[in-house]
């Protein structure tokens, strides 16, 4: 009887050790999804990030496209305002205005010009739209 009282406490422990490693199984198991989900969710995330950085990209290189191209624009700009400044002398009157009548300037309160002033009045050019000083 004592041997088979051991063989029964032996295939009791072999019964318990199995339970033990089913459940470990069934542990390790879910254990596995879930890092397969982990993988699929960061391969998708790689996925996504490599496409948001080839349009980083390509944005990229049409902003240095754009601001090559208004680097040579105002470059341009600046050599016809420094061209025009050289060739050009411009005058004003401050608050001398003909906006009522084209060519009949007065002071921008209503009041006339002195006759003795008149030749130092702006003339417009047809040409620009630059204004001349006529005046000594």
């Amino acid at each position: 009887r004592t041997e088979y009282d051991q063989l029964s406490i032996e295939q009791d422990k072999l019964k318990s050790n199995q339970n033990q490693l089913s459940s470990n199984q069934s542990q390790l198991s879910i254990e596995h999804d879930q890092l397969r989900s982990q993988q699929d969710h960061l391969k998708n995330n790689q996925s996504q990030l490599r496409s948001e950085h080839n349009q980083l990209r390509s944005d990229h290189s049409q902003i240095s496209s754009n601001q090559s191209q208004l680097r040579s624009e105002n470059n341009q700009l600046r050599s016809d305002h420094s061209q025009i400044s050289s060739n050009q002398k411009f005058a004003a009157w401050i608050g001398l205005t003909d906006k009522k009548d084209e060519k009949n300037f007065v002071w921008v309160n209503g009041e006339g010009i002195k006759p003795d002033s008149e030749k130092c009045l702006p003339q417009r050019n047809t040409t620009s739209r630059a204004i001349s000083k006529s005046c000594c």
